[in-house]
Formats: structure tokens, C-alpha cells, sequence
């Protein structure tokens, strides 16, 4: 910045060294600004890397040892899942609301907190009703809405999508190394020690928030100012956006995607274990080039802010591909079905934040952490009930009937975005 000389002479030398200081003062603040940037987000994504990589190794352990040490089916596994995600969609929008008034980095703290009780408990119970409750209490833990709030406070609309898109390569990486490495676990520890190292590994993530990530200060600055009336006119703010067709269109996209893939996700672990008999070894290796294949194209595409004309061609994509799987009721061939996973997990890594970013875009900053929050705990009635109704369909029908089933639900999800108007203005103001 430059000082105006309001005199008909030159600036003297103190006129120069203080426009030295501020200059020099007002860059640091930006470089302080964009490393506090770099380092919230970096802690975020170990964190998420972290809960993402025991998680998966929780589910390749459950999908063996539950069969046997609660005599289990598919359907019983399938609501291990509908727990853990009943606790999500129970503390998704209070947490996140919660965020906005006292800040990101605490209420991060208590959600990786829960997250790693939950799992350490888990191999305390006894009974599959003590084992489905600390599925429950795990799920209670429900960190996404406020880590898409952190980065929408770090990030400006239109440069959101590359962040969005980390954040799920993180969740993926983690689910590939914790795919590899689950098959490994099952052989080297007990069912029950397991879920208690698992637990301990999952505190890590609490050490990253707690050391990396600082809230912005625009954060503060508007808890201090959090009058009556600035609540009250949040709250007029939430009621406009529930207002916009387009917002509640993207909650019904969102829902039924993530109803495959968390259908898609419990039940290919569950058939890989116990219908096709793959060694516990082996599991992570026949796993890896779906997962792998989510991260690529999450990675390659989720950062493009084409969000509907991305919906308007993936889900149909997606469908022709669940159609696929009716080629396994005359080969039943354990690459095949590999090959179409594939197919499937790739479309699911363009497609997730793809609705995530579009929904993003239309929520003002003030209220980010509610009504995002709000938008993942709708969605996660999807998860609630996709684990347990394709775990069902798998148990009573043939065994590959579910994934008919998704592609059904991806057409679903393709006419609902023909709904979407592309031209229309969002009526919620983001100033």
C-alpha cells in the first residue's frame, strides 16, 4: 500500500519508514494467514486419514468375526452400519450448529474423541446388542459436517472444490491402506484386541487437531459478535435456503448416493468374506483396485465445479454399470465382480463431491456449519437404511439382487436432477 502526500513537497523520511512498517506488516499477516491455512487443513485431512484407515480395518474384521462370534448374517452386518450411522444422523446438525457459536477446533476434539472410545469399546462387548450400541456411540461422532464448515471457512466460494476433493481423497487413501492392511490384522491379533489397538490409533487424530488446527479468525471475531439479533437473523437465513428448491433437490441427490455407496461398501466386504471365501490375506489385495479407482477420480475429478452437468452424466453412468451385474448369474467369477466394483467406486469418487461442492455453494457463510451440517444428516437417513435393506435383499434374494437394486436408486437420483435449474439464482443472499 501507498500513503497519498497531501503536501506540495516530498515525503519525509519518517512518511516513508512507517509506510515500510505497515507494508511489511500487512504482507506478514497474509503469509500468516495462509500458513495457519495450510496447517488446519493439513490436520484435518491426517485426522480424517486416520479415523478413515481404522475404520476400514474395523469393517474387515467385523465382516469376518461377527458370522462367527454372534452367528451373524448379512443383514444383522448390514445394521452394524445402520447404528454407526444412526449416530451420525442423531448429532450431525447439533454438533455442527454447536461449531458455529464455540468454533471448529473443540468441537473436532470431542467428535475424533468419540470416535476413538467408540472403537476401543467395541471389543468389550458381549452380546451383538452391546456390540451394535458401541457402533452407535462411535457414530455419535459425526466430524464431516463440521470439516466441510472448516474448509468453507477457510476457502472462497469457487475455490472450495479442490479442498471438498482432498478431504474424500484422504477418506480414500486411508480406506485403501486400511483395506490392505485388515486382512493382516485378522491374523495378528485377536478379534477382541484388535478394536482396542484400533481405538488407541484413532486418538491420533485428536493429537492432529489438537496441535495443527487453529480457528480462523473470522470465526472468533463473529462468536464475539454473536448478538440475539445475528441469531435471529441466521435463523431467517436457514428458513430462506430451505426455501430454495435447488438446495432441497441436492439433499435428495445426496441422500440416494449416499445410500449406495454405503450399501455398496458393507455389502462387497460381506460377499468377498463369505461368499467368495477370499483368505483373510488376500482381502485387502482384491479390494484394492476399487478403492484405488475412488481415489483417482475423486482426486482427478472432485475439485471441477461443474457440479450438475457432473450428476446429470454420472448417475446414468453409474446405473448402466449395477446393470452389469446381472453377467454374474451365468459367470460367477470373482474378477468379474472385482471388475464392476471398479466400474462402480470410480463413479461413486466423481459423484460424492461432486453434490457435496453444489450443495456448498448455495449456503451462506454465516450459517455453514448448521446448514451443512443439516444437509449431511439428512443424507445420512441414506446410509441409516442402505446397509440394512441391501444386507436384507442379499439375505432373502439372490445374492447379487442388491446391486440391481442400486442402479435402480442411481436412476432415481438422475431424474431428480433434471429438477435442478441451472439459471436460477440462489434467493439466499451469501454477503
Amino acid at each position: 500500500m501507498r500513503f497519498k502526500n497531501p503536501y506540495p513537497f516530498k515525503p519525509s523520511k519518517i512518511h516513508l519508514f512507517v509506510e515500510k512498517v505497515v507494508k511489511k506488516k500487512t504482507t506478514n499477516q497474509s503469509i500468516n494467514y495462509g500458513s495457519l491455512r495450510t496447517r488446519a487443513i493439513i490436520g484435518l485431512y491426517i485426522a480424517v486419514f486416520i479415523c478413515s484407515f481404522a475404520g476400514m480395518i474395523n469393517d474387515v474384521i467385523m465382516a469376518r468375526f461377527l458370522p462367527v462370534e454372534f452367528s451373524s448374517d448379512s443383514a444383522v452386518f448390514g445394521m452394524t452400519f445402520t447404528m454407526f450411522s444412526l449416530g451420525k444422523l442423531i448429532m450431525m446438525v447439533p454438533l455442527a450448529k454447536i461449531s458455529d457459536k464455540f468454533g471448529r477446533k473443540s468441537l473436532l476434539i470431542f467428535a475424533f474423541g468419540i470416535y476413538s472410545v467408540g472403537t476401543f469399546l467395541a471389543g468389550v462387548a458381549q452380546s451383538i446388542e452391546q456390540f451394535l450400541f458401541f457402533r452407535f456411540l462411535k457414530g455419535m461422532s459425526s466430524f464431516e459436517g463440521i470439516a466441510l464448515a472448516l474448509i468453507n471457512d477457510y476457502f472462497k466460494e469457487g475455490e472450495r472444490g479442490k479442498p471438498i476433493a482432498f478431504l474424500f481423497t484422504s477418506l480414500g487413501i486411508g480406506s485403501l491402506l486400511g483395506t490392505l492392511t485388515g486382512g493382516f490384522f485378522l491374523n495378528w491379533f485377536e478379534f477382541r484386541y484388535a478394536f482396542y489397538i484400533l481405538g488407541l490409533i484413532t486418538f491420533v487424530s485428536v493429537l492432529s487437531v489438537l496441535v495443527l488446527i487453529k480457528n480462523p479468525k473470522k470465526i472468533n471475531e463473529r462468536n464475539l459478535n454473536s448478538t440475539k439479533t445475528q441469531r435471529n437473523f441466521n435463523k431467517s437465513k436457514l428458513k430462506l435456503l430451505l426455501q430454495n428448491k435447488n438446495f432441497i433437490l441436492g439433499i435428495l441427490i445426496g441422500t440416494i448416493i449416499t445410500f449406495i455407496y454405503s450399501g455398496l461398501s458393507s455389502y462387497t466386504l460381506f460377499i468377498l468374506l463369505n461368499y467368495f471365501e477370499v483368505e483373510n490375506q488376500q482381502s485387502g489385495i482384491f479390494l484394492l483396485p476399487a478403492t484405488g479407482a475412488y481415489i483417482l477420480f475423486s482426486l482427478t475429478w472432485g475439485h471441477n465445479e461443474k457440479t450438475i452437468k457432473i450428476l446429470k452424466r454420472g448417475l446414468p453412468i453409474l446405473a448402466i454399470f449395477f446393470s452389469f451385474f446381472i453377467v454374474l448369474r451365468i459367470f460367477i467369477q470373482v474378477y468379474i465382480f472385482i471388475l464392476l466394483l471398479v466400474l462402480c467406486f470410480a463413479s461413486l469418487g466423481v459423484l460424492m463431491p461432486a453434490i457435496d461442492n453444489f450443495e456448498s455453494n448455495l449456503v451462506p457463510h454465516n450459517i455453514k456449519g448448521e446448514a451443512l451440517g443439516l444437509y449431511r444428516s439428512i443424507t445420512l437417513i441414506g446410509s441409516v437404511i442402505g446397509s440394512t435393506i441391501i444386507g436384507y435383499i442379499g439375505s432373502i434374494f439372490w445374492e447379487f439382487a442388491p446391486f440391481l437394486l442400486m442402479g435402480i436408486f442411481s436412476l432415481l437420483g438422475f431424474i431428480t436432477t433434471i429438477l435442478i435449474k441451472t439459471s436460477a439464482p440462489s434467493p439466499v443472499s451469501n454477503s
